[in-house]
């Protein structure tokens, strides 16, 4: 995850003509400077924030600005674009809450080199490469089946991926995963998970290639034609 430079943050002069700070500082009766800070501020807080890749809500982006309505929007809009300028990333909107997002860094390095990769990225991956050969989606009972054939303990702690439902609820939390409930006549209600608005705009399809071929024990080149069409670019 990029990390700012001090100096792409510190309050700056701005230009003797009304720019949008201006415009923010008229409609909230807070000074030009007083703004520029707070963004600044706001930005290396949500950096910070990010590590653990939770979800944030705008009073949390927002936080200690004194403003609302229009001039809220105004100071969103102005954290959005400098963070894209300075770090190449953008804030993602999902059910009134944000998530930060990597668009620019879309090829996936920990999906290439398993031998240094942490058991969750790998499970992460298998999981929505298993979403994509599920005709975009999969039920909780088709994952427990799936790792189950593998000798994997569903139930517990495993030895290599440890609480995997654990894991499922930080994958949702983290938006790489998208869980829908669906009832079912006289049945528990079915658990299905699909992509996630954070593996939608982080996450290429090809480069979970590597994935699907150690799933299947064989070179990344030897998959299939049909298979491989699978994980073409949308």
């Amino acid at each position: 995850m990029p990390r700012p430079g001090s100096q792409h943050f510190q309050n700056t002069q701005s230009a003797p003509e009304e720019d949008s700070f201006s415009q923010f500082s008229q409609q909230s009766h807070i000074s030009q400077g007083s703004l520029e800070d707070h963004v600044n501020k706001c930005i290396i807080q949500i950096l910070s924030d990010n590590f653990t890749l939770r979800s944030f809500k705008k009073c949390d982006i927002l936080r200690g600005a004194k403003v609302k309505g229009r001039a809220s929007k105004n100071i969103l809009d102005e954290i959005k674009k400098k963070l894209f300028d300075v770090c190449g990333l953008t804030i993602e909107e999902s059910n009134n809450k944000y998530i930060l997002v990597n668009p620019r860094n879309r090829i996936l390095d920990q999906f290439k080199t398993f031998k240094t990769t942490n058991s969750s990225q790998v499970l992460l991956g298998l999981i929505l490469a298993l979403i994509v050969h599920n005709n975009e989606e999969i039920t909780l009972d088709q994952i427990k089946s799936y790792f189950t054939a593998l000798s994997v303990d569903t139930e517990g702690d495993d030895s290599y991926f440890g609480n995997i439902k654990r894991h499922l609820q930080e994958f949702e939390q983290q938006l790489y995963l998208d869980k829908v409930v669906k009832p079912v006549p006289s049945q528990a209600s079915q658990i299905i998970y699909k992509w996630g608005l954070r593996s939608n705009q982080e996450v290429d399809k090809k480069d979970l290639i590597p994935i699907v071929a150690l799933m299947y024990s064989v070179a990344p080149e030897d998959l299939p034609p049909p298979l491989l069409r699978l994980y073409s670019d949308d």
